[in-house]
């Protein structure tokens, strides 16, 4: 090979009958001296093909099998969350210099860039509902511990680690290995969410060292004068661009992570420093109202430039702040209304800037694309607040996007006018799987774990095409449980059948059709206290009780109506042409 010719193809011509008959194994090894040597690894797999394969075959035969079962009504949705377990898994790795852990995706290098996606990044934090609901916590765990491993004396988080990481010096003498502050926001956030999940305190009080110094880290950024985060010079906040000061959805995810500590320093027996993250957390608050709220335009600015200027735009980024419940619920409501409408929502996911705005630049990574990532935020606060319509419709046009490029895997980032991926973008990457699972069991179906405090809040928005939808083998802590939510017309029955027998504190507020009235709540055939809340777009039933065992709870109701929107079929390369739905009554 050469500069003038970079490539050396190889060609292998197989029929599509050859295809469906034959297993055609393609090989290929290279080496690091003293380490692997390529030509014997080569030698090896060709020799151990029928070996290797049945161990490949077992291995993802057990994936699948011990976690949890995703089961709804569409076989379709069905196949493409089985599909999210398989490529989360596939993102694990092992360097030698470097260690095991998990990159964030993978894609073609060409003949000149790095290798895309990957390298180590500190991406298992913001995908960690993904990995724990997809039975994944083991997986976390290793992801924690190598985060860990390579926090910088101060205690910012890694961002990024190069797989040359230990060949060079790139903790001191490259930018991108700390250049995200927001690194330690999702480190904090994600160890709160691990905690709650799985309950695992002992592993919590080893990571407690870890988690005061990414916390001490942020402190050491903080404006003393209103509590809110300031980006270090030539930093990235929630999205990957220099120049700003401030960030509106930063100080979301500030917020949320001052909620987290508090919650971990309870649990710690640390009560100062628990009582001190309320008094910041309600600081923060006010001031990322004061400072970035518009009450004309009904959205917060995007943050500050350096210079002090506002930057005056909605940044999409904010929807993972009111999912995180870091903004007032009137506020969070006519955010997610603005994020829904045709300029800043394609059929194919979230804009990160309008099109509307002047500024917007088609194919731009930043100013001209549709992230899932940056869909999945704002799609699971639309089923928090209860705008399950479009919520729907989005999760389905996004899971669609598992079939677009390579067939099982969910890609980067796609071009914010067509519906195609953008020229550089990764067809896997790790954190689009938030889109998956968590929109079925954080957002369909809204469950809350909170297994140290023994209680779960199961808040489902069931689609009115769904007959039934159930998970099964769900972790609880180191128990498992079987949910089922079945529908029929003027009844929903909610069945919870636990491994366990703990007394398990339920709060059971599922989603009726609105102008729905309730007949009656009974559980195991006695009735409950129950409230109902007309949220305009449902009718909200709240139910608080216990179980130690199986139990069903029945609501008998007076049907009022429910929505549901059909999606039209998009080609590569079509413009947007869905309809949005941005409220009901």
């Amino acid at each position: 090979m050469s500069d003038e010719n970079p490539f050396e193809e190889l060609e292998l011509n197989v029929t599509a009958d050859e295809a469906q008959q034959n297993y055609i194994p393609i090989l290929a090894a290279a080496g690091i001296q003293g380490i692997y040597d390529a030509q014997a690894t080569y030698h090896e797999l060709l020799n151990q093909l029928p070996l290797l394969y049945a161990q490949s075959l077992q291995h993802y035969e057990e994936l699948d099998r011990q976690g949890p079962q995703f089961v709804t009504s569409d076989l379709k949705v069905d196949e493409s969350l089985r599909w999210s377990r398989v490529a989360l898994d596939q993102l694990k790795i092992c360097n030698p210099y470097v260690g095991w852990s998990y990159v964030s995706g993978y894609g073609s290098s060409g003949t000149g860039t790095r290798p895309m996606y990957a390298w180590y990044f500190g991406e298992p934090t913001t995908t960690s509902w993904a990995f724990l609901d997809a039975g994944g916590a083991a997986s976390l765990e290793e992801a924690f511990r190598f985060l860990e491993k390579y926090p910088r004396k101060d205690g910012a988080m890694p961002h990024e680690i190069s797989q040359s990481a230990t060949l060079v010096d790139w903790f001191d003498k490259y930018p991108y290995a700390y250049i995200h502050p927001d690194s330690n926001l999702w480190y904090l956030i994600a160890m709160g969410r691990f905690y709650h999940f799985t309950g695992d305190e002992e592993f919590v009080r080893q990571s407690w060292p870890h988690i005061l110094r990414a916390y001490q880290y942020c402190l050491s950024i903080m404006d003393p004068a209103d509590g809110l985060l300031v980006i270090p010079k030539d930093g990235w906040g929630s999205m990957e661009l220099t120049g700003f000061s401030k960030d509106a959805a930063m100080a979301g995810e500030w917020i949320a992570a001052l909620h987290t500590v508090r919650d971990l320093a309870r649990m710690a027996g640390d009560s100062a420093l628990s009582k001190e993250c309320v008094q910041r957390e309600e600081k923060a608050d006010a001031s990322l109202e004061r400072e970035f709220w518009d009450p004309q335009l009904e959205y917060y600015d995007y943050g500050l430039f350096t210079s002090g200027e506002p930057v005056t735009y909605l940044n999409p980024a904010i929807g993972w702040s009111a999912w995180l419940g870091s903004l007032p619920r009137n506020h969070a409501q006519a955010v997610l209304e603005k994020l829904s409408t045709a300029s800043f929502l394609a059929d194919w996911g979230q804009r990160n800037m309008s099109l509307a705005d002047p500024r917007y630049t088609e194919g731009s990574y930043h100013i001209g694309s549709a992230w899932p990532f940056a869909t999945a935020g704002s799609m699971l606060a639309q089923f928090k607040y209860g705008d399950a319509v479009q919520a729907f419709l989005t999760w389905r046009a996004m899971l669609g996007l598992r079939d677009f490029d390579a067939p099982g895997d969910m890609p980067e980032v796609l071009t914010g006018t067509y519906h195609r991926l953008l020229d550089d973008a990764v067809p896997h990457q790790m954190c689009s799987e938030m889109m998956a699972i968590p929109g079925l069991v954080d957002g369909i179906l809204g469950l809350d774990l909170d297994v140290p405090n023994h209680a779960l809040k199961w808040a489902p928005s069931p689609p009115p095409t769904w007959p039934n939808v159930a998970l099964q083998h769900f972790p609880y802590g180191l128990e498992k449980m079987d949910l089922e939510l079945r529908q029929s017309c003027g009844l929903l029955t909610a069945s919870i059948r636990p491994t366990g027998s703990q007394t398990v504190k339920l709060q059971f507020s599922p989603a009726l059709p609105m102008g729905s009235n309730v007949v009656s709540v009974k559980q195991d055939g006695k009735p409950l206290v129950y409230q109902v809340e007309n949220r305009g777009s449902d009718a909200l039933v709240v139910v608080n009780t216990v179980f130690s065992a199986a139990t069903q709870i029945e609501i008998h109701y007076q049907p009022g109506v429910a929505l549901e929107m059909e999606k039209l079929p998009l080609l590569e390369g079509d413009l947007s042409r869905n309809l949005r739905i941005l409220r009901t009554s």
